[in-house]
């Protein structure tokens, strides 16, 4: 059974705290999305990009299946 994450981000990400726990994860044969505040490309602040499978609408409107999909919510950020 493929485990899944799911990594809430939005535009304008800090780069680095997105990019090494999707990385970290998929090294440990997780199966990650990323949604935002639009599917599609998005940019971090300093240039590099991630897909987005899933805009803010999507967690909205199907929020039960979320909770069966997803083994693991990362929210990152903080100071």
């Amino acid at each position: 059974m493929t485990k899944k994450a799911l990594i809430l981000t939005h535009e304008k990400f800090q780069d680095h705290e997105v990019i090494y726990p999707y990385y970290r994860l998929t090294e440990d044969n997780y199966e990650v999305e990323i949604i935002s505040n639009k599917k599609g490309r998005i940019f971090g602040i300093l240039g590099t990009y991630m897909e987005s499978t899933h805009d803010y609408l999507d967690l909205s409107v199907k929020a039960n299946d979320w909770l069966n999909t997803y083994d693991m919510l990362v929210i990152p950020g903080g100071v």
